[in-house]
């Protein structure tokens, strides 16, 4: 079972590693979007990445699903697992 606090480290993890994010920039309330500048095609590829990572099926398209900052997909994966 997952916490919040392992599904934050598996994302920040991914975000250093794999997106070239300093990781002193990497916090709950940044906007994804938004701060770290990732075009759409990162943002697929972020999700696609906890979409295996965690076993799950992130609905991005839905209009109910709001994922904006790190701490909106840390909250969706918690309710997902």
């Amino acid at each position: 079972m997952f916490t919040k606090n392992n599904i934050y480290s598996k994302i920040k993890f991914f975000l250093i590693y794999k997106f070239n994010i300093d990781k002193k920039k990497i916090k709950k309330k940044y906007n994804f979007n938004k701060n770290f500048g990732e075009d759409s095609i990162d943002i697929l590829e972020f999700i696609i990445l906890l979409e295996k990572e965690f076993n799950i099926n992130i609905d991005y398209n839905n209009d109910n699903v709001k994922l904006n900052t790190i701490e909106d997909y840390i909250n969706y994966i918690y309710k997902k697992i």
